[in-house]
């Protein structure tokens, strides 16, 4: 058996939503899949913002679930991630 490992970079509240929680109810199906989610900020936590206390109460929900889950092992974080944008070629 093969193990599948999507990777993933998303920022936002909108693309964790929309992508990041889609892939992890797809991974309730294939229990073996591992889910990678790759981000440019310096750790996790900056994006689970004030999850009970944030002002915006959807927001802090999604901050929350997300926290879950990261504990959870269910997402691997690889932080401080940059990509080269090639404009400088173009340029």
């Amino acid at each position: 058996m093969t193990t599948r490992r999507s990777r993933v970079i998303v920022g936002g509240h909108s693309a964790i939503n929309t992508f990041l929680l889609s892939l992890v109810e797809l991974q309730k199906e294939n229990p073996s899949a591992k889910l990678v989610w790759i981000m440019r900020k310096n750790f996790v936590e900056e994006v689970y913002g004030g999850e009970e206390k944030d002002a915006l109460k959807v927001c802090g929900a999604l901050g929350i679930r997300i926290h879950e889950l990261v504990d959870a092992g269910k997402i691997e974080v690889l932080t401080q991630f940059y990509m080269a944008t090639g404009f400088e070629q173009v340029l």
